[in-house]
């Protein structure tokens, strides 16, 4: 067995592991018609120089319009003794990035703010910025390394201390998650909740499906909404997952 210390590079996600825990999650899934989403990206692609709408985008797109319908779900519970909600004044989206940081794989977390007003282009612009920049070009980069630079006691409670901080928590955090493994053919799964509601999104597959009692063939996207308990309950949640499936199935360009 070779042993070695944990990888600064990583520290970032560790400390959000840790904070991650203070959520009480439930998970539910549906699976979403992506016709309408197929659809778009085709027209796209017609078009010269056209912006090619990716799933994140689309994704991060609809659930900015469900999330401005379901307000309580956008907030975030702090304290344990004198528990608190506070409910953040906009909309803004996370997403996850596979970046690397010294040679070393690891998350990167992009921010989308107000993605309840803005357009899927605008959306899909900042998406794909973000995706061909390096970490070590984005502005945050330089607070990063030094967080990751801290010894581990420090960092875990300076991190804590940030995510503790409502406002200052909606800024790097945002109102939701969106983290995708579409890239590989992964069906349902169970994300690490990273804010009050995250998003997982599986692959894009062709099914067979049951359409007015015959059987059809249909690409469905696999989605698994992670909520947490404390800020709303399973039926506003239920609500807010079938909002934003009908958003997907029925985007338009």
């Amino acid at each position: 067995m070779n042993s070695a210390a944990f990888p600064n590079s990583r520290r970032h996600t560790l400390y959000f592991l840790d904070q991650s825990s203070q959520y009480r999650p439930v998970f539910l899934s549906t699976e979403v018609d992506a016709t309408a989403m197929q659809a778009l990206r085709e027209k796209a692609k017609a078009k010269p120089d056209a912006e090619v709408p990716g799933v994140v985008a689309m994704v991060m797109f609809a659930t900015g319009r469900a999330l401005s319908a379901h307000p309580m779900a956008n907030g975030v519970v702090t304290g344990k003794w004198r528990p608190k909600f506070h409910r953040f004044p906009a909309v803004h989206g996370k997403f996850s990035l596979d970046k690397e940081i010294d040679g070393v794989r690891c998350v990167g977390a992009g921010m989308v703010s107000h993605a309840d007003t803005k357009s899927l282009a605008q959306i899909q612009a900042e998406v794909d910025l973000l995706k061909r920049t390096p970490l070590a070009h984005w502005p945050e980069f330089p607070q990063l390394k030094k967080l990751q630079s801290l010894p581990v006691p420090v960092g875990r409670w300076l991190f804590g201390k940030l995510m503790n901080n409502p406002a200052t928590k909606h800024k790097l955090q945002g109102s939701f998650a969106v983290t995708s493994l579409g890239h590989r053919p992964v069906g349902h799964f169970i994300p690490q909740i990273g804010a009050s509601v995250t998003l997982g999104v599986g692959q894009i597959q062709s099914k067979a499906v049951v359409e007015n009692g015959a059987i059809v063939c249909r690409d469905m996207l696999p989605l698994t909404l992670a909520f947490d308990h404390r800020v709303i309950d399973g039926a506003e949640a239920a609500d807010l997952l079938q909002d934003l499936k009908q958003g997907l199935e029925s985007l338009k360009g």
